[in-house]
């Protein structure tokens, strides 16, 4: 006959068996991205937590508790490829908006915990174009994405050939990359192997309170509990 306790440490078990799963993240794109609203994000609910999307249009990264590694914020020219809405209009091109370059084969975004008060579950990034390339046709390049958890793990990979050839802003090759993680994302690393000649925008990142992560406490709780 199965007992309270039995039925007690089988959820216990259960519940273990859930959390290791959430090892690995969920990724999302590469997918077309013209305005927010584009995002997988923008359906979210994050109440109770926090969401920032930095769009550079100011000139600078400063939404709360995220930095980068290297490269820097380009203004509007005729080279310049900012999502397609930034300027008011959705009309194929990015040229009077602003967007963050490469100057180099790697950009790292980097997420403060004590400042956002916990990782952000959710990041994202819009990739929106390469120029000059090494071994591959102008304008067209492998973009690699990795998310890393707060131990530095590697917990999501994307990769995909992106550009279509251009670099007088066009936005029909803007291409958004998010990954979901409820144990936190501590950084977001783009590496382009090929050019060092590249820009995004819309970086982006939020937490959403995890219902069942904190089901799942709770039960850890009565599981120490009941063992006492």
């Amino acid at each position: 006959m199965e007992t309270v306790r039995t039925q007690l440490w089988t959820a216990c078990a259960g519940a273990a068996l859930l959390v290791g799963s959430a090892a690995t993240a969920q990724t999302f794109g590469p997918s077309t991205y013209v305005q927010t609203s584009n995002s997988p994000f923008s359906v979210l609910d994050f109440t109770g937590g926090y969401f920032h999307l930095e769009d550079f249009e100011d000139g600078l990264l400063n939404t709360p508790g995220a930095s980068v590694l290297g490269g820097t914020v380009v203004g509007p020219s005729i080279f310049t490829d900012s999502v397609d809405a930034d300027d008011g209009f959705i009309d194929g091109l990015g040229q009077q908006g602003h967007s963050y370059i490469s100057n180099g084969f790697e950009l790292e975004f980097v997420f403060n915990d004590a400042i956002l008060g916990n990782y952000p579950t959710h990041v994202g990034i819009v990739w929106t174009d390469v120029g000059n390339v090494v071994g591959d046709v102008f304008g067209v390049s492998l973009v690699e994405v990795y998310a890393f958890d707060p131990d530095g793990i590697t917990i999501g990979f994307i990769s995909s050939m992106v550009g279509d050839g251009r670099i007088d802003g066009t936005t029909a090759d803007d291409r958004f990359f998010g990954f979901e993680h409820a144990g936190g994302i501590a950084s977001l690393l783009l590496v382009m192997p090929n050019s060092e000649d590249w820009e995004v925008d819309h970086l982006q990142y939020g937490y959403v309170p995890e219902p069942a992560t904190l089901a799942l406490l709770g039960i850890s709780i009565v599981c120490l509990r009941r063992r006492r």
